[in-house]
């Protein structure tokens, strides 16, 4: 990689350059532009279609300079060390919001959208005000991202609490609520244990919790598994002991008569396991979110039925 864009001459010749860049991560060649995108808005160029399309091959190679001095070394990282893009931005694209990410905790991912669509769908059915608690909180995304989904509906007032063992996360997440004008309250927290017993039942429990099995690490992008923090990703018993544990904690600590929503992500292939340990604990009503792919990826279950 030169150190000098000086070598490159033109935006031609920089753009047939960045296209090679991305061939040793095993990277389609999307993800290369897609992420030439992220760095010319973070670095207030102009916008790749103006870039690439619009602009004059002088003009355009001119545009960078400036910015190549900054640039470099965190391409470089990028590159040589596979550190995600979102940690060298320190900021991360989450329904329209541009969320601030640092390691160690979890990048979020476009899946988790899905799961925050789905509980923003069953919120507007209910004109009485609600109160979330969301289980492993890390960047605070899901809050944020309910939040920012109704703010147009006022009718949909909701209560906001959060909790998470690290520290970091709950920094974060504070952060990124506080950024996006969202009141919640924080608490260190392992699972529910945290949250004060005086504290009234929730009307909503979401949660994101590790649930990678950790016999895959080998086989895991090294974006992730050599960046990301791996108390956010791996979980014991072939992935499912937290979630497990989320889900008894719910049974012992609101007991039979519970009769709000619980709302998980899980992992491909844990469907069948997440069913049974939800029907065990009365929670038969489900509705079960595909992701992109098609792949069965998060859960609405409550003991009442969910209307459609």
């Amino acid at each position: 990689m030169p150190n000098d864009l000086r070598q490159l001459k033109t935006a031609p010749s920089f753009l047939h350059w960045w296209q090679g860049l991305y061939a040793p991560l095993d990277a389609p060649p999307a993800q290369g532009v897609e992420e030439l995108k992220r760095w010319l808005a973070y670095f207030k160029l102009p916008p790749y279609e103006t870039f690439a399309y619009v602009m004059t091959p002088q003009t355009a190679y001119n545009a960078l300079l400036p910015a190549w001095d900054a640039w470099h070394p965190l391409l470089t990282q990028r590159l040589n060390a596979r550190v995600p893009i979102q940690y060298l931005l320190e900021e991360a694209p989450f329904l329209g919001m541009t969320l601030v990410v640092r390691p160690p905790c979890l990048i979020p991912r476009p899946e988790t959208e899905l799961l925050v669509e789905a509980v923003v769908q069953r919120l507007q059915q209910n004109t009485q005000a609600s109160t979330i608690w969301e289980v492993g909180i890390g960047t605070g995304c899901i809050s944020v991202g309910i939040h920012h989904l109704l703010k147009g509906h006022p009718q949909n007032e909701v209560h906001y609490y959060g909790g998470d063992l690290c520290v970091h996360a709950l920094k974060l997440a504070q952060e990124n609520a506080d950024t996006q004008g969202l009141a919640i309250t924080l608490f260190e927290s392992d699972l529910l244990a945290g949250f004060p017993p005086d504290l009234a039942p929730p009307d909503c429990i979401v949660a994101n919790l590790p649930y990678i099995d950790r016999d895959l690490y080998s086989s895991m992008a090294v974006e992730v598994r050599d960046h990301e923090g791996h108390h956010t990703l791996f979980a014991e018993d072939e992935g499912f002991a937290l979630i497990f544990r989320l889900i008894e904690a719910i049974h012992a600590r609101f007991g039979e008569g519970w009769q709000g929503l619980v709302a998980l992500e899980f992992g491909q292939g844990m469907h069948d396991g997440i069913q049974a340990k939800l029907d065990a604990h009365g929670f038969t009503h489900q509705a079960w979110i595909s992701d992109y792919a098609g792949i069965i990826r998060h859960v609405l279950a409550s003991r009442l039925p969910m209307t459609s």
